[in-house]
């Protein structure tokens, strides 16, 4: 109980930055929060998250630069009296900005660097340290230099590869809206080289263009980058596309817009970093060739790469890979990430930020019938999704088949809490101890 105490107080103290907290309501917070029951603290969290929500529609409705930096100059005040009673984070002000129009360069530019974008990433990304610090150093020196556009800072390109399912995507997504960063996913997969009908590389930076109306502040994320490297008439043409736009001092052409009498327009590579990301399992045989590994017979050495080769992978490994020292040379970092443990799975289950369970608790909240999921409940949904082969999408899958039976029935019987529980689940899901073999249809 002491270990989700600690949750309430922190988030409720999150809570507190709110310019529009009412100071004597504040105070009386800060004075009793510690003698509160955890009922108490979560009735008080959810009263908290309401002046929250109503601040920051306040805010998105701000019609004057007066009127903004007005709001900028509440948010600064508060940020500074939350000081005097316990630790701001970037998580902290981000959480208060966010989806407000309200920029962190403009409240709260001197919380960040690239350990407090590490502990963001790592509030919604489970067990993934080790690219949530490559993510982090990434995005502080593209928003270093996009911040100082005459600096002369180091670009960090970003290779990111290991299994599917574990958080490769999402953690460049979770930074990108985070830091209110104009991202853009490129999918590998369907990726043709210019004069192909198709998808080319440069139309990634076309759809930026036209969502956000600019390309001042861009991270471009290619998804399936490994799909570029299979043998085919015109990877080797897509790949030399490529250089251009990871160089740091080049320029990319691209069209305004889809239409026919789109502009041809021009942009300095030197604003955008690259991310890209893919399972690379083709890497596997390159690994073990380079460690001697027989393919007939059995080795130590086998043993230890044999579905587990990713941890051997080396730089080396990409530049055999990549047949191009000059692509691997505009990357900066490589990094692994790592398979999901049944403890990572559990973690992420429960995650107030980043869970799929959270998605559910909203409808169900929105029809009053609050759901409630216990660790043995947790436990049973975590083993199909490790049987299963699912990663961490597979958690949202099956929650789905777990709850759309009640998800249907809502608002045909009176409000009741939903209580997911092993038994529960295993009678949703249909798993019996007689059966061998799980049989299930993951909703899409």
């Amino acid at each position: 109980m002491a270990k989700y105490d600690n949750y309430l107080d922190h988030s409720i103290m999150r809570q507190l930055i709110n310019p529009s907290l009412d100071a004597n309501m504040f105070e009386k917070i800060i004075a009793t929060l510690g003698k509160k029951s955890t009922t108490d603290k979560k009735k008080l969290l959810c009263i908290l998250k309401k002046h929250m929500e109503n601040f920051k529609e306040d805010a998105r409705d701000f019609s004057s630069p007066q009127f903004y930096e007005m709001m900028c100059d509440k948010i600064r005040n508060k940020i500074k009296a939350c000081e005097n009673y316990f630790t701001v984070t970037l998580s902290d002000i981000l959480s208060l900005t966010e989806n407000t129009g309200i920029r962190l360069a403009d409240v709260g530019w001197d919380y960040l660097s690239p350990q407090s974008i590490a502990d963001m990433i790592e509030e919604n990304v489970v067990g993934q340290k080790e690219y949530s610090h490559a993510l982090a150093l990434c995005a502080y020196l593209h928003m270093l230099r996009s911040k100082n556009p005459n600096g002369n800072y180091p670009k960090m390109n970003l290779l990111v590869y290991g299994p599917t399912g574990v958080g490769k995507t999402f953690g460049a997504q979770v930074l990108a809206r985070k830091l209110n960063i104009d991202f853009e996913i490129a999918n590998c997969c369907i990726l043709v080289q210019q004069g192909i009908i198709g998808e080319n590389i440069t139309d990634a930076i076309t759809r930026a263009y036209i969502k956000n109306k600019k390309l001042k502040n861009l991270i471009i994320f290619f998804d399936e980058f490994d799909k570029l490297f299979k043998e085919s008439y015109y990877s080797e043409t897509i790949q030399r596309e490529c250089l251009n736009l990871f160089d740091d001092n080049g320029e990319v052409t691209f069209r305004s817009s889809f239409e026919r009498d789109a502009v041809q327009m021009k942009f300095p590579t030197r604003n955008i970093t690259i991310i890209v990301g893919g399972v690379f399992d083709t890497l596997e045989a390159i690994v073990n060739k380079r460690m001697g590994v027989c393919n007939v017979g059995f080795t130590s050495t086998q043993a230890l790469t044999t579905g587990n080769f990713y941890q051997h992978v080396m730089k080396e490994d990409f530049s055999k890979l990549f047949n191009s020292d000059e692509l691997l040379g505009r990357i900066g970092q490589f990094v692994r990430v790592e398979n999901m443990t049944r403890e990572m799975l559990l973690e992420i289950i429960f995650n107030e930020y980043s869970s799929p369970l959270v998605q559910y608790r909203n409808y169900f909240d929105l029809h009053d019938c609050p759901i409630r999921l216990t660790e043995e409940g947790a436990e049973q949904i975590v083993e199909v999704v490790e049987k299963q082969n699912l990663g961490v999408r597979g958690l949202k899958s099956v929650l789905g088949n777990v709850l759309k039976e009640e998800m249907i029935k809502v608002g045909t019987r009176p409000s009741h809490t939903i209580v997911i529980d092993k038994r529960y689940v295993i009678r949703q899901l249909h798993l019996y101890p007689e059966s061998e073999q799980l049989s299930l249809s993951f909703c899409e």
